[in-house]
């Protein structure tokens, strides 16, 4: 029963534990519903939770200190066969909001090193014209064809290995679905192995110096 946490939103208790969760049959015999219209178990019903905390003998199902709390405020008017089952708290509401703020922020700053790492990327795009471009693209495709080992034999020839996979994702990619950030890899990659170019074409690679 792992996958439940019960809590209390101020009215009833709730779980976000799916229908089709193997553990969707113990909720319903224990007197969770699960109206159709919502996506969790719930119950106005303290009894509920403690029949549910009676067959968790693994002890799996997690609570919040705030919904053990209402629990106990009503165990004296609770039928005597659930009246004395134990509950412990295992979270809390601040808990699962620290946890929350704490992954926004995670995510916040994984995109935030997403957006640097792109606004680099883009950088190999200043001053280059559609040819510069084109080149870069014609630079992939030779590389690609020198790199039939993928990387996987060290012969000074092709992409490195953190470079094979994109390498030859941009040598197939069609011109239609080409994105800017397809068209500054293309050039990066070109300008990184310049040195396996003819000279025409790292010509029209180079990097424009401001």
């Amino acid at each position: 029963m792992k996958d439940i946490l019960i809590r209390h939103d101020g009215r009833q208790f709730q779980t976000r534990t799916s229908w089709y969760s193997p553990n969707g049959a113990r909720l319903a015999r224990t007197g969770w519903v699960y109206p159709p219209d919502r996506q969790s178990h719930s119950t106005d019903d303290a009894a509920a939770v403690l029949r549910l905390a009676a067959i968790d003998v693994h002890h799996e199902v997690r609570i919040t200190a705030e919904a053990v709390a209402i629990v106990d405020a009503a165990r004296s008017t609770l039928p005597a066969d659930v009246r004395s089952v134990p509950l412990r708290a295992t979270t809390s509401e601040a808990e699962i909001a620290a946890k929350l703020e704490a992954k926004a922020r995670a995510a916040a700053e994984k995109e935030r090193k997403a957006a640097e790492k792109d606004a680099d990327l883009l950088q190999h795009l200043v001053g280059a014209d559609a040819d510069a471009i084109a080149g870069g693209y014609e630079a992939m495709a030779i590389l690609a064809h020198w790199d039939g080992d993928e990387a996987t034999v060290v012969n000074g020839r092709g992409f490195g290995s953190v470079d094979t996979r994109s390498g030859h994702r941009l040598t197939s990619l069609p011109v239609g679905q080409r994105t800017r950030r397809d068209d500054a890899l293309a050039l990066k990659l070109a300008r990184r192995y310049a040195a396996q170019l003819p000279d025409a074409i790292r010509r029209r690679v180079r990097e424009v110096r401001p």
